[in-house]
């Protein structure tokens, strides 16, 4: 079976709620800064060749990891939709069960997909020798392995499908602490009510703030990870369960916060408006021109 070779860290689904009325957005590169800033459609951009595929047992790709994420998107997209719309209509969340865990879920994922992220997270030890270990358990089960599928193994090409493999395991694997954590607590969510104010978007997708003890992990009630869900929408988890809230940002401050978190991490910024990418992306003195 077929699958697409170019595949989204940042899903459509969330792209498409920061688009211009053409549907296009506006993007900067800073990998490639002689380029300037320049418009694509959500499917041109965020992606990465082969990002989450792995081998399967006989060499083939395949696209388990790929489509267990598909899965996630396809479940938290409406439930997205009707925050944004609830919040925009003045209404209070008043998130179900399902709608929250459904939430919750997304949130987790979305966080540790982007490669930025993934790929910056130490292993369990070097990855020959993790290989070798996993020859090991391989021949304890099934033999010794011959040694042109041995040498194969540990090529470089070998290597790279190992740890791209331990990687992707890292990424599905869902920890019950860290869920746990998340579960218990409360669902924060910012609007922007003004039509001249918007939040970008970057491949490392979300705004770390700490709490006023100088934590930046969940585990503390105040720390703050917002993820922008819409230009003018985000979300994030604080508090305590049961405290939902929707904050109105009508003073430039906290929108210049998350948006200047966004563009200092991430590789790749995005946004329906250009005046606004220009803007941000000027104050990191990269951009020189534009294109588009």
């Amino acid at each position: 079976m077929t699958f697409p070779a170019g595949q989204h860290f940042v899903p459509e689904m969330l792209q498409k709620r920061f688009v211009d009325p053409e549907g296009m957005l506006w993007v900067y590169d800073k990998r490639v800064p002689g380029r300037g800033i320049w418009r694509s459609k959500p499917k041109g951009i965020f992606k990465e060749r082969h990002v989450y595929t792995v081998a399967r047992p006989d060499g083939g790709p395949s696209a388990m990891v790929e489509r267990a994420l598909g899965a996630v998107e396809n479940a938290a997209d409406p439930v997205l939709g009707r925050i944004v719309d609830r919040v925009r209509a003045g209404q209070s969340l008043n998130l179900s069960a399902d709608e929250r865990r459904t939430l919750l879920l997304f949130l987790y994922i979305q966080h540790k997909r982007s490669p930025e992220f993934f790929r910056s997270f130490p292993l369990d030890g070097d990855v020959e020798d993790l290989a070798l270990s996993a020859i090991e358990v391989m021949e304890a089960e099934s033999g010794p392995m011959p040694p042109d599928q041995r040498a194969a193994y540990l090529s470089a090409a070998g290597l790279k499908q190992v740890e791209q493999a331990l990687r992707m395991s890292v990424l599905m694997n869902i920890s019950p602490q860290v869920f746990g954590v998340l579960e218990a607590r409360g669902i924060a969510v910012a609007f922007i009510p003004r039509s001249d104010r918007s939040f970008v978007l970057g491949s490392l997708p979300f705004a770390r703030f700490m709490s006023s003890r100088g934590r930046e992990d969940l585990g503390d009630p105040e720390s703050e990870l917002w993820l922008p869900i819409a230009s003018d929408v985000a979300v994030s988890t604080y508090g305590a369960k049961g405290e939902d809230r929707v904050v109105h940002l009508v003073q430039d401050r906290p929108i210049r916060q998350v948006n200047g978190a966004l563009v200092g991490q991430s590789s790749v910024i995005a946004s329906g408006s250009r005046d606004l990418l220009r803007a941000v992306t000027r104050r990191l003195g990269r951009v020189t021109g534009s294109k588009g």
